[in-house]
């Protein structure tokens, strides 16, 4: 059976939702082995163990916390080595993807990134993809022996190992990387917490861009009653409005959320390549012959600042509604 290194990422010391889809991915492959760069928390050994991980590998580096990627890097390479990975699986991402082409490039291995799907067919692995900022769908069979994909959040249903119980083995060790001092983080800005969830894996992202004037607020709101993330437009983000962690677009995130509302977005080739693959887009905006129009699932056309108010009261008063009726 073939051997799968999932790069694991951890929230609030357990598994984080993005890795729960890789873990699924993995054990129709073959063997899943999780990848833990840093400490093991026991919440998370446990996680891993309902998913149908046997064997984890806790690495750390002393250059980690000051190397760009070059460390994690290195790092996901050596544990692919150990374990003899035939796939290496990690969530697709700004920073995932440049670790995997390190880490392709390190084993010699093919490099497939943006993918929704895997499967082995006729012995080989088969993985399906998106291209042309999520206009098209593709194949792509690997000729290799072995493989480094990177997943979209999103796009595959997370669900643990029936048979899934305790993890066997958890091997905690260190490695020094000297490469790692090659370029080396001199300071670190983090992005502002909106309290709600990640925008990387949120099943909802409302996303407001030049339309909003800078107000925020009705995005915030409706993104707080929806349980979703709050995106921007890089315009909204260039004009100060908002922080660059919220960017969405080719020079931003990627997202590929269940919904994505796009208010005051007009809908440019950079924006919709972040969250093109979406898989309900509702748009308002009101210019009838936006852009972001013509992918929306839904178009509202109308001035925001009235819509957005009433969409916000609306869903409250749903809200208490259902609160009063439990």
């Amino acid at each position: 059976m073939s051997t799968i290194l999932v790069l694991t990422n951890l929230a609030d010391g357990d598994v984080d939702t993005p890795t729960l889809e890789l873990l699924t991915l993995a054990r129709e492959l073959g063997n899943p082995v999780a990848l833990i760069v840093g400490d093991a928390p026991s919440a998370a050994v446990t996680t891993l163990g309902r998913y149908g991980v046997t064997a984890i590998h806790a690495l750390d580096c002393p250059q980690l916390a000051g190397s760009l990627v070059t460390a994690r890097s290195a790092l996901v390479a050596d544990a692919a080595s150990a374990v003899g990975a035939d796939v290496v699986l990690l969530a697709a991402g700004l920073e995932n993807a440049e670790v995997a082409a390190l880490v392709a490039a390190a084993l010699g291995a093919a490099l497939v990134t943006d993918a929704v799907a895997a499967a082995t067919v006729d012995g080989a692995l088969r993985v399906t993809k998106v291209i042309w900022a999520g206009r098209h769908t593709v194949e792509a069979d690997v000729r290799t022996p072995r493989a480094v994909l990177t997943v979209k959040a999103n796009a595959i249903t997370p669900s643990p190992d029936a048979a899934g119980g305790t993890v066997l083995a958890v091997e905690v060790g260190t490695r020094t990387h000297e490469t790692a001092r090659d370029a080396v983080v001199t300071s670190l800005v983090a992005d502002a917490s909106t309290g709600g969830p990640r925008l990387s894996d949120a099943s909802v992202v409302v996303a407001g861009g030049r339309g909003t004037d800078g107000d925020f607020t009705g995005v915030v709101a409706l993104a707080e009653l929806l349980g979703g993330a709050v995106g921007a437009s890089r315009a909204a983000v260039d004009a100060g409005w908002i922080g660059i962690g919220t960017q969405v677009g080719q020079t931003g995130r990627t997202v590929s959320p269940d919904l994505y509302v796009a208010v005051g977005i007009s809908g440019a080739i950079q924006h919709v390549a972040g969250m093109r693959t979406a898989r309900r887009i509702v748009a308002v905006n009101s210019d009838p012959d936006a852009p972001i129009h013509r992918i929306a699932d839904l178009g509202v056309v109308g001035d925001l600042a009235v819509i957005l108010p009433a969409a916000v009261e609306r869903l409250r008063a749903h809200a208490a509604l259902e609160g009063a009726s439990r």
